[in-house]
């Protein structure tokens, strides 16, 4: 895994019938993540997101639903209902894993880490 491999998701909205909405996600935690939406489409707050795919690297595809928590412009917050434990889990690791390159990337550049993922 490196720091720069992107984390990818797709979703559907509840009642559309137009094809899967493509975001980078930028954000995440068990709860939730914050997303890029990768075009301009619109995604009201409070919307349920259905169909979701959340693929990050290293680990098969994972499905989700949710609720739209906020949007502005392009940048999109996304809460995760209904996950199972060991989704939870999955993603809480995957944080971890995130985190330590982080800190390693720093360490050899010789810079303060940021929030990334």
């Amino acid at each position: 895994m490196s720091i720069s491999e992107p984390v990818q998701m797709n979703f559907r909205l509840e009642g559309r019938t137009y094809p899967y909405i493509y975001a980078s996600v930028h954000d995440i935690s068990v709860g939730g993540a914050g997303v890029v939406l990768a075009i301009p489409q619109n995604v009201p707050e409070g919307q349920y997101v259905t169909d979701g795919r959340l693929v990050l690297p290293e680990i098969e595809p994972i499905s989700f639903e949710g609720y739209i928590k906020w949007r502005h412009n392009r940048r999109v917050g996304i809460e995760f209902i209904r996950m199972p434990e060991s989704i939870g889990r999955l993603i809480f690791q995957f944080v971890i894993r995130r985190e330590r390159e982080m800190i390693k990337e720093a360490a050899r550049n010789n810079l303060q880490p940021s929030s990334y993922c």
